[in-house]
């Protein structure tokens, strides 16, 4: 996992293929901007995994065998940046 300054919270980055059920978040393009999501590890990871949708969404337990997810711990504001994105 990596960490991002002084964390308070953590968001996982889910890829998901057509035949998987898309997780209540937020598409990763919408919020890559992000300091906490805009790092060299992170970037690597979508990357390796562009054959797929990457969703972010709240916390780390998101982990299923045979779906690839990197948790990744996050300040604070750009925690509830997602937060506020995710749909309701």
């Amino acid at each position: 996992m990596h960490e991002a300054g002084q964390s308070k919270g953590v968001l996982s980055l889910v890829a998901v293929g057509s035949a998987d059920a898309v997780p209540s978040g937020v598409p990763y393009p919408a919020v890559a901007h992000l300091a906490s999501l805009d790092t060299p590890e992170i970037r690597e990871w979508v990357e390796a995994n562009a054959q797929y949708a990457v969703y972010v969404v709240a916390g780390m337990d998101v982990e299923s065998e045979g779906v690839p997810a990197f948790s990744v711990a996050v300040t604070p504001g750009d925690y509830l940046e997602v937060i506020a994105a995710m749909p309701r």
